[in-house]
């Protein structure tokens, strides 16, 4: 049985993973039209959707607060010790209804969390290799010769190359 405290601590925790969930799911969608603007070079809209990022970043980094201090509480009214604060650590003992609903928001905050790290990567590609590109075009106008990084053909300096992917000769 769960004590009174720890109940209006554990529907706290609850709430504020779920507005955490509904905050990320949000900077997902962000991200994918952020990806769609980069392709299609929407520069407005990016800049748009990167104040609109940080609006929800802000609000995502308050709800971690509420959720790390409601996980110290939890912690404290355990008295268990403060080096153990994740929220695995918390949820044993946990009544078995709470416990699912908990481990079910965490579980899908993960996979968010993943599929929202793995739109981002593709978004910096993206980025990269625009900024490749226009430092390239930059420097053939500029008359620069020596390149800092590799190119897309996979050469570096001073190097020459066919062009071709792979450089059957080396």
């Amino acid at each position: 049985m769960i004590d009174r405290e720890e109940r209006i601590i554990l529907e706290g925790l609850r709430r504020a993973l779920s507005g955490e969930l509904g905050i990320f799911r949000q900077l997902l969608e962000l991200a994918q039209r952020k990806r769609a603007a980069l392709i299609e070079n929407k520069l407005d809209d990016l800049h748009i959707l990167i104040e609109e990022e940080n609006t929800l970043s802000d609000k995502g980094g308050e709800h971690r607060r509420i959720r790390d201090d409601l996980i110290r509480r939890l912690a404290q009214w355990r008295k268990l010790p403060q080096q153990q604060l994740s929220l695995s650590d918390m949820l044993d003992g946990v009544g078995n209804p709470l416990r699912a609903e908990l481990e079910k928001i965490a579980e899908e905050l993960r996979q968010v969390l993943k599929a929202l790290a793995e739109t981002n990567e593709i978004n910096q590609s993206l980025l990269r290799t625009a900024l490749a590109l226009v430092r390239e075009v930059l420097g053939g106008v500029s008359g620069a010769s020596q390149r800092e990084d590799y190119d897309r053909r996979g050469l570096s300096g001073d190097q020459q190359g066919t062009g071709g992917l792979m450089n059957f000769s080396a």
